[in-house]
């Protein structure tokens, strides 16, 4: 249903980190952020519930969907912080190892203790300040902030008036982006797609071409935002502004998704499998091929990036294959257990 569209948001980041290709990360990260709002408020409405016990196994559900994976990427980037410490922190700054109780506690939780958890240091596996933000706003999900249409659209409305007074007031990208309250408005949007899902799907169609529309429309915007880049240093209301539309395309290709059955099923559930892997362990991944490759801790937009990327990318399969088909296993059978009760628990109530 959504795994081969988490995959290509997934790449996207890769395509950002490793190629310097911009906008496509940031608006890959926001377009999670709305397809997260959406699938929380989903279970906890059709699967969790509101009540303490639920809201128990959702809580529990989503550490075993979060930790193990990122335990096992905390452990490769530790292996290659331990043999190249001074390649690690150049390639990129966060990878150092932690140093007191603190930030060992918040690298292995994934809760970098701030409203900017982008700009905390270190972090072991670099990407996942994104995931500070989800489990913020998860946490507020399974308190109720999505649980009716109502709620969601004061929720909608006060994080778009947010985002408004951020623009107006020109307090600068890290507002928006990077931040527990950036992540506000994309989740809300992806809530309010849930409820009003059936008014979407009948605004939008069923038509291949809607969701190819959608797809290659959102595609087209990063490309047309990556290419004032070239004019030079892109205005961040600009981008700002280009990601609510890039939050909204995500949006009507979730419903799409959403609705649609697909008849590769099974593939696409596979697919889907590699998505958060990829979006742990690249930052590993570009450096083991930057140091075999290029000698030097680079990443970027050249040939000999594209060259480093050409062995990222198959060292990154290897290392995502050890998690879903080593760790996956064991942690799906503790998480389908999880979910079995919540469902005899809610039809029993």
């Amino acid at each position: 249903m959504f795994g081969i569209w988490r995959t290509l948001l997934a790449l996207e980041v890769v395509a950002t980190h490793l190629i310097s290709m911009k906008i496509f990360g940031p608006y890959a990260v926001v377009a999670f952020f709305v397809l997260s709002g959406f699938l929380m408020t989903l279970i906890m409405q059709g699967s969790y519930g509101y009540t303490q016990q639920g809201r128990w196994r959702f809580a529990t559900n989503r550490a075993l969907r979060l930790l193990p994976a990122h335990w096992f990427a905390c452990a490769v980037a530790l292996a290659l912080i331990a043999i190249l410490p001074a390649f690690a922190s150049a390639y990129h700054p966060a990878l150092t190892a932690p140093q007191t109780a603190s930030e060992w506690l918040s690298n292995l939780t994934l809760i970098y203790p701030s409203l900017y958890p982008q700009e905390v240091f270190p972090r072991l596996s670099p990407a996942t300040w994104a995931l500070t933000v989800e489990i913020f706003w998860y946490a507020l999900i399974a308190l109720g902030l999505s649980r009716t249409k109502t709620s969601t659209l004061l929720w909608l409305s006060a994080s778009a008036g947010y985002w408004l007074a951020a623009l107006l007031f020109d307090v600068g990208q890290h507002a928006v982006y990077g931040s527990i309250m950036g992540g506000s408005l994309p989740f809300a949007i992806g809530a309010a797609a849930y409820h009003f899902r059936t008014e979407l799907e009948t605004a939008i169609g069923r038509r291949w071409e809607t969701l190819a529309g959608l797809v290659f429309g959102r595609w087209g915007l990063c490309l047309a935002m990556l290419a004032l880049y070239a004019f030079g240093d892109l205005d961040w209301r600009v981008r700002a502004i280009g990601n609510v539309v890039n939050a909204l395309l995500a949006a009507g290709t979730v419903v799409y998704l959403f609705g649609t059955k697909m008849p590769w099923r099974s593939l696409d559930k596979r697919i889907g499998d590699f998505s958060y892997p990829i979006y742990l362990l690249h930052w590993p991944a570009g450096m083991i091929a930057a140091y075999f490759v290029l000698g030097e801790p680079y990443h970027g937009a050249s040939l000999p990036g594209l060259a480093a990327l050409a062995v990222a990318l198959p060292v990154l399969l290897i290392l995502s294959c050890a998690v879903v088909y080593g760790i996956d296993p064991l942690v799906e059978t503790l998480r389908s257990k999880v979910r079995r009760q919540a469902q005899v628990a809610r039809d029993i109530g």
